[in-house]
């Protein structure tokens, strides 16, 4: 199960780091179409974040116990 949750967090690691560099991508490519392309980002990358620490934090917890 602690390898189900630790690959399930690795995945979204990766998700999110491909998000940013096509968020710094979009950037140098077309800045006028940032604000729109960015906050649809925001909305996809923040909730990952958080669901990733999560995993993590629960992985960590319940290797104490």
């Amino acid at each position: 199960m602690d390898e189900n949750i630790e690959f399930a967090s690795l995945l979204m690691k990766l998700v999110i780091l491909l998000t940013v560099v096509l968020m710094a991508v979009s950037l140098v490519a077309a800045p006028e179409s940032l604000p729109l392309l960015g906050e649809a980002m925001l909305l996809l990358v923040v909730p990952l974040f958080v669901f990733t620490t999560l995993l993590d934090l629960a992985v960590s917890w319940r290797r104490r116990s």
